[in-house]
């Protein structure tokens, strides 16, 4: 049996006081992460449940309130991570939120909010952490987008926007900075049993008629999203880089 051994690692997970991020953040420190930051913008509470449960699989958890969509509080999440632990090995760009419209009704509010909470952040955290990945030798870069930024998605114009801006700022960093040894890769999970997921989906209807969409007949749960995310910062992802991996239920085929 291979087993994934993150010992020692350092990791910023971005959104990860719920849902998904929160998946990530626990499935590192199961796998041996000593410290990782959790990332919060309202909730403090959950933030700090998360820790808790950080503390549980043995691992440190640092939490830090910051909008990572804004460049000042995107540094400093950064900075208050190395301070505290003394390097970055792993950074999830999990930071997301999915307004829901159409051309005739979406207002621009909402299409520049996707574009600073998922793209945005994506591009500011990454710009934050790579002078400190490049100085210790390496790093892994994990970005979260969405099968809605390859298809175009069923939300609304601005989601799937963004996310396929994800997944190219995914490969210009895997083109430029491998070379300094960081590796950047991406994945993008179709529907997953989020809050998010059931604030944009809270039609039964529309509900049931996605699953039937899904040939594995389900929808994800935040668990599975992030295996994949182990597998991409481990050394079983040695060869894949720049790439984008699809957690879909076969919903894209």
């Amino acid at each position: 049996m291979v087993e994934i051994s993150l010992a020692g690692k350092v990791a910023v997970v971005t959104g990860s006081s719920r849902g998904v991020g929160r998946a990530i953040a626990l499935r590192l420190a199961e796998a041996g992460c000593r410290g990782v930051t959790i990332n919060y913008v309202q909730n403090r509470e959950r933030g700090l449940e998360v820790v808790r449960e950080l503390e549980e699989r043995g691992a440190e958890g640092l939490l830090v309130q910051a909008d990572v969509g804004e460049e000042e509080d995107a540094n400093r999440l950064i900075k208050e991570t190395y301070d505290r632990f003394g390097r970055i090995d792993i950074l999830v760009n999990n930071a997301g939120i999915c307004p829901r419209g159409t051309f005739f009704d979406t207002p621009l509010a909402d299409f520049d909010a996707a574009y600073k909470i998922c793209l945005r952040s994506t591009f500011l955290c990454t710009k934050a952490v790579v002078p400190i990945m490049k100085e210790q030798g390496g790093g892994h870069i994990v970005n979260v987008s969405s099968t809605s930024g390859i298809t175009g998605g069923t939300m609304g114009p601005a989601y799937g926007a963004a996310k396929a801006g994800v997944i190219a700022l995914t490969k210009y960093g895997a083109r430029t900075l491998t070379q300094y040894g960081i590796k950047v890769n991406c994945v993008a999970p179709g529907y997953v049993e989020t809050e998010m997921y059931y604030t944009a989906n809270y039609d039964v209807k529309v509900r049931q008629q996605r699953i039937k969409d899904i040939p594995l007949g389900r929808i994800a749960q935040p668990e599975e999203i992030a295996n994949v995310v182990l597998f991409l910062v481990s050394d079983l992802s040695s060869y894949v880089i720049g790439d984008t991996i699809l957690a879909s239920g076969g919903r894209t085929t």
